[in-house]
């Protein structure tokens, strides 16, 4: 039998979130309500800053329709990542349930059976019908398709996994789904990797490690030629069944703001680490130019600019918020002297 976790103590809440979000708010008010209102949402696994200019912005971006998806892109990468960070997962792994990493490949003739991305649609939903009725359970999951370097398609799926079920009943129904009859494709067409530990930081790994895959630094760049559709369009690259989001909002005026954005902008410096960069460096007596590596900071973004918005991932959403919470209210709202020097919040 597989090893069942107990999510709720895993995985932040949704009373924390709300709790969280509620001192946040009531920290702010002593603050005073200077210059605009933005909102702040706070996530399980997220802090997140809405602007109207923001919205604005993003609504002069997006047309009329849903445009060609052509690949995973930068914004539909942090848009993964803002879903899995929003996802209540407290709520949605049961007693008798784990968090399984799975794959699902296709056999050499892939062409034959899955030769475009309605196919594909089409028998991953076959298999979430037999997965239902087989485990008389919702099918709870977050997938994300890539192309090998052989340019057959491969799916990978952070499942809610019943603890009863086994892995050979699910190589038996994504064979019988693909239909191939490639004897090989029933003990190779599937992986099934169970979470070590269930929690929000493994989640944060692997969907690191799924976006590194989708967007081709370990499989193929380009997708096969009879998939694109006259549009350029290669059929959507990411998606999630079944699972809710748990998100909870607060007002926050823009002067409060700069006091909470400078705090994330420190931890988000000390999270980034340095890297080695190659310089220059000349030797006056000989004039000979030779190179070598040194370890610098990575440079990091502004995050004072609130009118663009911005995200703040963690492990622990709910916790930051209430540090930030705990913050303004011992720090001193009146202004400081022109000139002087402030203390570290």
């Amino acid at each position: 039998m597989y090893r069942s976790y107990s999510a709720a103590e895993d995985f932040p809440s949704p009373e924390q979130v709300d709790n969280a979000a509620l001192r946040l708010g009531a920290a702010t008010q002593k603050w005073g309500a200077v210059g605009e209102i933005v909102t702040l949402r706070v996530a399980p696994g997220l802090l997140q800053v809405k602007t109207s200019a923001a919205s604005a912005v993003s609504s002069k971006r997006v047309p009329s329709g849903r445009s060609a998806v052509k690949g995973i892109s930068r914004r539909s990468r942090n848009r993964f990542w803002t879903t899995m960070a929003k996802i209540n997962w407290s709520s949605a792994i049961e007693a008798g349930e784990t968090l399984a990493l799975v794959t699902l490949t296709y056999p050499r003739s892939w062409r034959v059976v899955c030769g475009s991305p309605k196919q594909l649609a089409d028998q991953l939903d076959a298999l979430v019908k037999r997965f239902e009725r087989q485990t008389r359970a919702k099918f709870r999951a977050v997938w994300v398709r890539e192309f090998q370097r052989r340019r057959a398609p491969h799916l990978h799926l952070v499942l809610i996994w019943p603890c009863s079920l086994r892995t050979t009943w699910l190589a038996s129904a994504w064979y019988e789904v693909v239909g191939s009859g490639d004897e090989r494709h029933l003990s190779r067409g599937i992986k099934v990797d169970l979470f070590e530990s269930v929690d929000s930081e493994a989640l944060r790994k692997v969907s690191i490690y799924l976006m590194k895959q989708a967007e081709g630094m370990a499989s193929c760049p380009f997708p096969p030629a009879d998939w694109v559709n006259p549009s350029g369009g290669v059929g959507r690259c990411w998606g999630k069944r079944g699972l809710k989001f748990c998100v909870s909002e607060v007002s926050v005026p823009v002067s409060t703001l700069i006091e909470i954005l400078r705090v994330l902008r420190r931890l988000y410096r000390s999270r980034s680490g340095t890297t080695k960069v190659r310089v220059k460096r000349h030797v006056r007596s000989t004039g000979e130019v030779t190179f070598r590596f040194v370890c610098r900071r990575k440079r990091i973004r502004s995050l004072k600019d609130s009118s663009s918005g911005f995200s703040f991932y963690a492990d622990d959403g709910p916790w930051l918020a209430m540090q930030l919470a705990r913050m303004l209210e011992l720090q001193n709202p009146q202004p400081w002297p022109r000139g002087a020097r402030r203390p570290l919040p």
